[in-house]
């Protein structure tokens, strides 16, 4: 068998391959993100409840998930809360990965740092700023002198949900009746 032969031969293979797997998804990747209520602890806490979950699907052989937040208020006293959580993970496809921002039990409570500086009879509308990102392997599979790449796709997304944070007056007389505002 000469040369030529066998580059043939090897052609017609992947692009058997490339037919086979062209008439289905070879590669879907899917991303969802589910976003919990975003809230002040009662009653009038310091703390946040906050979260979110990143769900990623791939039918390559490894996928990473992951995601960030920042929480914000627009005030001198206030400080930020920020984390990010990242997985990697490789499997037989299709390979499923959820991962929660930030690590852990969700809803988290985390302390937002300035907050028992604000002074009292203080509503802030705050942000919760969240990123939320997929990525899956890249392969490339050749003969012959050609290839054909195959996965490395992604997918990022990232949006604001906002929410208030009240602090109290220093006074007895609640004109709220406890209620937040």
């Amino acid at each position: 068998m000469n040369a030529r032969s066998v580059n043939s031969w090897a052609f017609a293979a992947v692009a058997a391959a490339t037919v086979v797997c062209g008439s289905r998804s070879a590669h879907a990747l899917d991303m969802s993100v589910q976003v919990l209520s975003i809230s002040q602890v009662p009653p009038y806490t310091s703390r946040v409840k906050l979260g979110h979950i990143v769900n990623g699907r791939s039918n390559m052989i490894s996928i990473a998930v992951g995601g960030s937040l920042r929480v914000s208020c627009p005030s001198a006293y206030t400080g930020t809360i920020e984390s990010q959580n990242y997985r990697p993970q490789t499997g037989f496809p299709p390979n499923v990965l959820s991962v929660e921002v930030p690590s852990g039990w969700l809803p988290a409570e985390r302390e937002l740092p300035g907050f028992n500086n604000v002074p009292g009879g203080t509503t802030l509308t705050c942000s919760y700023f969240w990123t939320a990102a997929v990525k899956e392997a890249a392969y490339s599979f050749g003969a012959g002198g050609s290839s054909m790449p195959v996965g490395g796709d992604g997918y990022t997304q990232s949006d604001t949900a906002v929410f208030e944070m009240y602090k109290p007056g220093a006074g007895t007389d609640d004109k709220n009746n406890g209620c937040i505002r």
